[in-house]
């Protein structure tokens, strides 16, 4: 969850802080003068609190479509633990909390609370030094205005679709959470695609549903566009196959998940919300370990 600096685990309160903020600086850009990092610790290796505030801060996402897919599978993935494991500090109470943190263009809301948190050291794939919880129990919740986020998927759609000679001139999308593990995307696009010496109008309604069963995979269960324009027949029947490939391959949530619980603390009432918000809530911790 945190990767720290230099070649040896803390095993004092300063080293750990220093640390500690150096991880947050390399992930958010804070406003000037804060101290995100607070620690209430009597005597290592167990203390009271820790807690990492990240309000106003912001999290830097490229706005180019395969800048980010790119960014997404290296440094946007979490660091997380694969040798080298060792105990480490032990809190009565940790929090993440930023109220809010903007990531890109979208002011989030995010609050992790855990009580009796064991956190261990060890070195992710890079032998790069981690500190991640392995022990607790506590509730997160993410959210993210709509409207906001429809504006920052309309802006990739219409970049992505430019890199392919599509120039998409208007997105309707719709989201809706039927239920608490169910995403509905329904939209309408606007486009025009260049062929030989004429430039051809099309218009291609999609609608996707998303569910994410108990082991907190998505599975796409319904992935469909309808097109209407004279280029479309041939379009369509070009794009249904790789459609079908997408809807193939699961979505493993508890990877996105672990930016903020490792895969040590399980996840359970995982739930999704629309309104004026996306938001998911979740609990974690031992007693409801997902495998």
């Amino acid at each position: 969850m945190f990767d720290l600096p230099g070649s040896d685990p803390p095993s004092d309160v300063p080293t750990l802080r220093q640390g500690l903020e150096q991880a947050v600086a390399r992930r958010v850009l804070l406003p000037e003068g804060t101290q995100p990092v607070e620690i209430d610790m009597p005597a290592w290796p167990r203390g009271r609190l820790l807690s990492i505030r990240l309000n106003g801060g912001h999290i830097d996402i490229p706005t180019d479509p395969a800048e980010l897919r790119r960014q997404a599978k290296g440094e946007l993935k979490p660091p997380a633990i694969v040798s080298d494991r060792a105990p480490g500090p032990h809190f009565e109470a940790f929090s993440v909390r930023g109220e809010p943190v903007k990531v890109g263009p979208m002011a989030c809301r995010l609050i992790l609370e855990a009580s009796d948190v064991q956190f261990e050291f060890g070195r992710d794939e890079d032998g790069t030094l981690v500190m991640a919880p392995a022990a607790g129990d506590g509730h997160l919740e993410a959210a993210v205005p709509k409207e906001e986020l429809m504006a920052f998927v309309r802006r990739q759609a219409v970049e992505a679709a430019s890199e392919k000679g599509v120039q998409i001139q208007e997105i309707d999308l719709a989201l809706a959470s039927p239920s608490a593990r169910v995403i509905e995307v329904r939209g309408t696009l606007h486009g025009r695609k260049k062929l030989a010496f004429i430039t051809a109008p099309f218009v291609i309604d999609l609608s996707a549903v998303l569910e994410v069963d108990d082991q907190l995979i998505g599975h796409i269960r319904v992935l469909d566009l309808h097109g209407r324009g004279v280029i479309l027949d041939t379009l369509l029947s070009l794009l249904r196959p790789k459609l079908e490939q997408i809807k193939a391959q699961p979505l493993p949530l508890r990877d996105v998940l672990g930016a903020f619980i490792p895969a040590a603390m399980g996840l359970r009432d995982f739930a999704i919300s629309i309104d004026g918000d996306v938001c998911l809530n979740a609990q974690f911790g031992a007693s409801g370990a997902a495998s």
